[in-house]
């Protein structure tokens, strides 16, 4: 079998890339809640019972693209039928800008995500006007085509173009007001969302090939990848990381396998590719 120790499991959830409907609005709409809701998802909770963690943290929830969270006990089968809406986030400046393929990120009571026009934005979970200003934002120029991922207390988004670059920001600082990157790398993100993983960003490039940087930075403002494994074509899927094996599509129609350890040089061959049969 052409992915040796990976298991079907993982190539499934390697596979899995729902394309996300683009929003466009004259403000950002931040968040769709619940009405009130009188039963949760797997029945109710009596008052005295310590509701889960149900953070959602990167792109489809964990490294491995499962896109499921078992600790969500508010919405589920018995009552998605009675969402409403609960409050819009007004993120626009001047103008209109829209969010285009960066779903939310949401942890520790804030929903992060990023918008067309390169704004990355922070609102609270919740709110008590119709309309809300985010808690902070930073402008960084480029399309945010992708979700962002919040591992640890540092935030890891890409911007798109040839000017893109992968951007680590300390969130407390970002609260605080002092939002400067912790680190960047250049790399045209474009759509591929970053995956974090036991210290390591993996993140594709609209222009090729997969990169994989040390998450706590290089001690520098610009860092260069741990590794970067080729790929024939663009990158616009978000790794997928399972049993020790990166997996990505391509362009080129091929799925990627790569060692999620890299390897004794700076550029890793694939430990193997498919037969190129559709588009990724």
């Amino acid at each position: 079998m052409c992915l040796g120790g990976a298991t079907s499991e993982g190539i499934r959830s390697a596979m899995s890339f729902p394309r996300r409907l683009a929003v466009i609005l004259a403000v950002i709409l931040v968040a769709v809640s619940s009405a009130v809701l009188i039963t949760g998802a797997t029945g109710s909770a009596s008052g005295s019972e310590v509701a889960p963690t149900v953070d959602w943290t990167q792109f489809h929830g964990t490294a491995d693209h499962r896109g499921f969270n078992p600790a969500e006990r508010e919405v589920g089968a018995g009552n998605v039928m009675n969402l409403s809406l609960s409050w819009i986030g007004n993120g626009s400046r001047v103008g209109a800008d829209l969010v285009a393929k960066s779903s939310p990120t949401v942890i520790d009571g804030v929903v992060y995500f990023g918008t067309f026009g390169g704004q990355l934005l922070a609102f609270a979970d919740s709110c008590a006007d119709p309309v809300c200003d985010p808690l902070w934002r930073v402008d960084l120029t480029e399309a945010i085509l992708n979700t962002p991922a919040v591992v640890d207390g540092i935030l890891y988004v890409g911007t798109a173009s040839r000017l893109g670059r992968l951007y680590a920001f300390d969130v407390a600082a970002c609260r605080s007001g002092a939002c400067d990157p912790l680190w960047t790398a250049h790399v045209a993100v474009g759509e591929s969302s970053p995956t974090v993983l036991a210290g390591v960003v993996y993140v594709g490039s609209q222009f090729g090939d997969v990169y994989a940087f040390d998450a706590h930075g290089c001690g520098q403002p610009t860092c260069e990848p741990i590794w970067v494994g080729p790929t024939g074509e663009y990158v616009i899927n978000s790794p997928a990381v399972a049993g020790g094996t990166v997996f990505a599509g391509s362009s080129d129609g091929r799925l990627y396998a790569f060692d999620a350890g890299g390897c004794a040089s700076s550029t890793c061959p694939p430990l193997c590719s498919s037969s190129p049969r559709t588009r990724w």
